[in-house]
């Protein structure tokens, strides 16, 4: 059997200008961003949408 699944993965409006603010203040102290806090956020600021999900069987 074969699936198909569409998925969609928008971002929200936030989450551009988080990344450029936490890009600028790392670039601007020479610090190096926590990846587990931005990880965190980053899912936050994701949405995963399944638009179609078939499933068909092989001739």
């Amino acid at each position: 059997m074969m699936r198909t699944m569409t998925v969609a993965i928008r971002a929200r409006w936030w989450l551009k200008w988080f990344l450029y603010a936490v890009m600028f203040v790392a670039m601007s102290t020479g610090q190096v961003p926590d990846e587990a806090k931005l990880a965190k956020w980053i899912r936050r600021g994701l949405r995963v949408e399944v638009i179609q999900w078939r499933a068909w069987l092989a001739a």
